[in-house]
């Protein structure tokens, strides 16, 4: 089906018959509601994204129900059909106009079949085009593993990729994503974070169409995080709020840079985002930079002050991941972990990865963690990475051998490994040794 969802609503089977034959016959899934008293439950199931109404039915009229899409924020194109005199159909487009609902030229009854199939084509084949257009999008999208800090295990996938200009692409973009992700996650079955566009905030619609998109891909809701960008100048703020209000009534997760809260562009202690993304010169220079460590903890504070999930980006080395552990930060992301890949690559990159070997809230990782090492465990780490026997080791920190059998076993515990091979390989990843 290459075309878009429309919702032909008409007291005459005879007319909705004929419309269905048409649009089908172009490429639409098509639903057909007979009895106008169905038309909530009908919209609300289906999800259109067209309207074909007439303006004159009996007990429930188009006026109606115009009304009430326009309370809704519906986005649906809108088509009013009727054989009265046009100028009703004047006065409900005039009226739909009135409460911001997108409305196209209207038809008149009998429609002529080449009228019909134009209207079909200029409205609604974009719809089409979304899916067409976010296959060629899938190559240009690449992933990066999100690791949890306490037990080195995939926790997500970030989505890295530009958004297009136009409010088409933007929809194509994340379809392919949401495809993308769909496809490797068998082999990876976590979340996605995937970036918003700033030119869809303010569109009421689009808490359905990504919900759309999620049940067209067997994604949960819930498994889905948005990274909510920075309001345009010029953007209705209440109108934002709204949108994302709706998103999180979805069961969609929210995530925004603690710069956006911190700016006061939009009421945080208001809206439900569920995580808060540190990234940029503060994470780049967190290992040795106390000014960038300060601005840290003080987005940890703010964090759960509004009881976010902080989650890093951009992190290159393991001295970096280790003061990101210390701090209480749950998830991170960047070369250290892993590269960033095309959606294929994906399960053959996991299946080459052992947790316990790039766990970071391990070896160093003070704070919360309790699993620090202690000066002498990190002097028995070197020795060890460095391929000595535990005899060896206890000659050189002139120590006895029993002692060192037990620095070794608490090691393997805070670093979560079974044997030498294992505790070199997290030890260099973490960068506690060279």
């Amino acid at each position: 089906m290459s075309g878009g969802r429309l919702l032909l609503v008409d007291d005459d089977p005879r007319a909705t018959h004929f419309l269905r034959t048409v649009a089908e016959a172009a490429g639409h899934e098509v639903r057909e509601i007979n009895d106008p008293g169905e038309f909530e439950r009908h919209y609300r199931d289906f999800e259109p994204v067209g309207i074909f109404l007439d303006v004159g039915m009996p007990e429930v009229d188009g006026l109606q129900i115009l009304h009430w899409l326009g309370d809704l924020g519906s986005r649906a194109e809108i088509t009013l059909i009727s054989g009265r005199d046009s100028r009703q159909i004047d006065t409900a487009e005039r009226l739909g106009a009135s409460f911001g609902l997108r409305m196209t030229e209207s038809l008149k009854k009998p429609i002529d079949v080449d009228l019909l199939r134009g209207h079909l084509a200029a409205h609604f084949s974009a719809h089409g085009a979304v899916a067409a257009g976010s296959e060629d999008l899938a190559a240009e999208i690449l992933f990066e593993p999100v690791v949890d800090l306490t037990s080195g295990a995939l926790a997500g996938l970030r989505a890295l990729f530009d958004w297009q200009a136009s409010e088409a692409a933007d929809l194509a973009a994340l379809e392919a994503v949401f495809g993308a992700f769909a496809g490797c996650r068998a082999a990876a079955p976590a979340f996605l974070l995937a970036p918003l566009p700033a030119a869809l905030l303010s569109d009421l619609a689009l808490p359905e169409r990504v919900h759309e998109l999620a049940l067209a891909h067997h994604l949960p809701d819930d498994r889905i995080v948005l990274l909510v960008p920075t309001p345009p100048a010029g953007v209705e703020i209440n109108a934002v709020v709204e949108v994302l209000s709706r998103l999180e009534l979805k069961g969609i997760n929210l995530c925004a840079g603690f710069p956006l809260f911190a700016s006061g562009r939009l009421p945080s202690h208001r809206l439900p985002f569920s995580h808060g993304l540190l990234a940029g010169p503060t994470v780049a220079e967190l290992a040795g930079n106390e000014a960038a460590g300060r601005v840290a903890r003080h987005c940890h504070r703010l964090a759960a002050d509004l009881g976010l999930s902080v989650l890093a980006a951009g992190v290159e080395d393991g001295a970096t991941a280790q003061r990101l552990a210390e701090l209480g930060c749950r998830q991170a992301c960047g070369a250290y972990f892993g590269p960033a890949m095309a959606a294929e690559a994906v399960p053959g990159w996991l299946a080459d990865r052992d947790d316990r070997a790039v766990a970071v809230a391990v070896a160093g990782a003070g704070g919360n963690s309790g699993r620090a090492l202690s000066g002498r465990q990190r002097e028995v780490l070197q020795r060890l990475a460095a391929g000595q026997s535990n005899k060896q080791i206890a000659r050189d920190l002139r120590i006895g051998e029993t002692t060192v059998k037990s620095h070794v076993k608490a090691i393997f515990a805070k670093l979560d490994v079974n044997n030498r091979s294992q505790a070199t390989v997290a030890a260099l990843r973490l960068g506690l040794v060279q």
